[in-house]
């Protein structure tokens, strides 16, 4: 600015190259107030986000505050950081109560398979949830894990006990397995069926 409207300027021609680089230094400040605001907005939405639990918006908008490299941006990385943490720790949170609350309702349906597999994803997930909630999932499990063991040696039994002419004891062993979910999961309701017909 003090160089444009000097004599040697104006003697040496030097106006028109002195008006080009204020051009690109005022669009240069421009691009960058810019970029600050769209920072801005972009954290201010995350946080709105995240306040009212819509966690996969918050870290979309807080992963594009990470990823300008504007001032502002480092500013605030140790807040976004945080709160990507948290977002993090709450998603594996929320999938872990899917998980738990499908387990126990196939738990209780008596859907032994369903519920092992979603019981274990909820454990698997190592996310909090809760002393009450951990301790129903263990007893879960461990009941789960003995009626499969259970309804699979039954099976085995009374195919042995039929196999070898023992029909008491195996149609005692495979009316335990008839109406199992392993016996209708695993497709031998068929062969438990034309067993216990035979006997």
């Amino acid at each position: 600015e003090r160089v444009k409207g000097s004599e040697i300027a104006l003697a040496k021609g030097l106006a028109p190259e002195v008006d080009k680089m204020l051009a690109q230094i005022e669009k240069a400040f421009a691009e960058a107030q810019g970029e600050t605001d769209r920072v801005q907005a972009a954290y201010d939405a995350g946080e709105k986000a995240y306040k009212r639990g819509k966690l996969e918006e918050a870290r979309a908008h807080l992963e594009q505050v990470k990823q300008s490299e504007i001032a502002l941006a480092k500013e605030l990385a140790p807040q976004v950081d945080k709160m990507l943490a948290q977002i993090e720790k709450d998603v594996r949170k929320e999938e872990a109560l899917a998980h738990y609350d499908a387990g126990m309702a196939a738990y209780k349906s008596k859907r032994y398979e369903a519920a092992a597999k979603e019981l274990k994803a909820a454990a698997a997930s190592k996310a909090e949830l809760g002393r009450r909630r951990n301790e129903r999932l263990g007893k879960a499990l461990v009941e789960v894990r003995q009626e499969l063991e259970l309804v699979r040696g039954a099976y085995q039994a009374g195919k042995t006990a039929y196999n070898e002419g023992k029909l008491e004891e195996a149609r005692s062993q495979l009316e335990r397995v008839k109406g199992s979910e392993i016996a209708l999961a695993k497709g031998l309701a068929p062969e438990v069926d034309k067993m216990l017909a035979q006997i």
